[in-house]
């Protein structure tokens, strides 16, 4: 298959026949090695804002990827719509959702930053939030790795220096409920991250988000107004191209500029000095309907989805080898020790939370798994 911007020379060819294949060409084609973008490459999904531009946070585990392997799907689709966070987890289920994230990773742990800059430090443990976001796109292309590419070591290459520190983790890990004992892994994460990118939309996108606690009690509408005039200003409010956005009364703006939320808006794709005015604050229907005229001319990447490393790892070392052990002790260290929060937690001499292998765990098929002592008294001190 060539690449899509390649000129076929095609001779002699039926016309229906013709039009057939320059319509499979232009849907689905291999994308060059230059319009990787980042496909493959590793973020740390703790460490990283999945709502903003984290080019720079990405580490290479991979060889360059066959071409074969990276596709190219144009999309030109516009789209206006709301998001509505009825609290905390809801704003975790949908940042999971759209990164293609399993459910065990809707958590602080492992979306905490997104979300603390999101709702500007609003959310916490001890504070639920509710919120909406208002999101005008263009998207003009997706571009994708066959998953196969990433599993298979017939098909791509991890590299060496990447495997060399793979393979000097600890096999068999010994008191895992000690954070020490899972010291070189807490290294290797650190180093090279937790989730590779699988697949990338790219296009111009605004996003204009609300939060506020949600011991406000506002409304979904509540937060639709706000977004709205947010987004626009209170004077073009019904020009943002959202039929929510085109009845809103003026006492509901007055009630949404006495609303205690905070407010944060991501801008991305575009020409430069559209996108630096938005970003920055200046609120213009017309700037918001230019970033989207210019999502074919200037695109950027929008979203993402994402494969975790150790899905990756298991796939390619036969089960009970090393270092398919090696991936299996990575997964259960970071979704059970780090991501489920399973400290070690004693108190004279019992322990009342513990990480550690299962009955049925095996030197070549480890398993873990985080207990609780059970309830009722243990001796005299805890017993009141």
């Amino acid at each position: 298959m060539k690449n899509c911007t390649s000129k076929s020379r095609i001779m002699h060819v039926p016309l229906v026949l013709l039009i057939l294949l320059l319509h499979a060409v232009r849907e689905r084609c291999v994308a060059t090695v230059a319009e990787n973008y980042g496909l493959g490459r590793v973020i740390d999904l703790r460490k990283v804002n999945l709502l903003a531009d984290f080019q720079e946070k990405e580490n290479k585990i991979f060889e360059e990827l066959p071409p074969k392997c990276l596709i190219k799907k144009t999309l030109k689709s516009s789209s206006s719509h709301f998001e509505y966070y009825k609290n905390t987890k809801a704003f975790y289920e949908s940042l999971a959702t759209q990164s293609s994230l399993s459910a065990s990773l809707q958590s602080a742990y492992s979306l905490g930053v997104t979300v603390s800059v999101a709702t500007k430090g609003k959310s916490s443990k001890n504070t639920e939030v509710s919120g909406m976001s208002l999101i005008k796109q263009a998207l003009t292309e997706k571009v994708y790795v066959d998953k196969e590419c990433l599993l298979s070591d017939d098909i791509s290459t991890l590299k060496g220096t990447f495997i060399k520190d793979f393979e000097n983790l600890p096999v068999h890990i010994k008191n895992p409920w000690e954070r020490n004992s899972w010291r070189e892994y807490r290294t290797f994460l650190n180093k090279y991250g937790s989730h590779a990118i699988t697949s990338v939309k790219r296009g111009s996108k605004f996003q204009q988000m609300t939060f506020a606690e949600s011991s406000k009690a506002y409304s979904q509408r509540d937060f639709q107004v706000k977004a709205c005039v947010s987004a626009a200003g209170p004077t073009q409010v019904g020009k943002v191209g959202v039929s929510a956005c085109s009845n809103v009364s003026q006492s509901e703006i007055s009630k949404a500029s006495s609303m205690s939320t905070s407010e944060k808006r991501f801008v991305k794709g575009g020409k430069r000095e559209t996108n630096s005015k938005l970003a920055n604050g200046v609120t213009s229907v017309e700037l918001i309907n230019q970033l989207m005229d210019e999502a074919d001319a200037s695109p950027s990447s929008v979203q993402h989805t994402f494969m975790a490393i150790w899905t990756i790892l298991l796939s390619r070392f036969k089960q009970g080898s090393p270092n398919n052990i090696r991936a299996t002790n990575l997964e259960y260290y970071y979704l059970g020790f780090l991501n489920f929060d399973c400290p070690f937690i004693h108190s004279s001499g019992l322990a009342l939370q513990k990480f550690d292998h299962t009955t049925g765990s095996s030197d070549e098929r480890p398993e873990f798994e985080c207990t609780l002592a059970k309830e009722g008294c243990h001796n005299d001190d805890d017993c009141h």
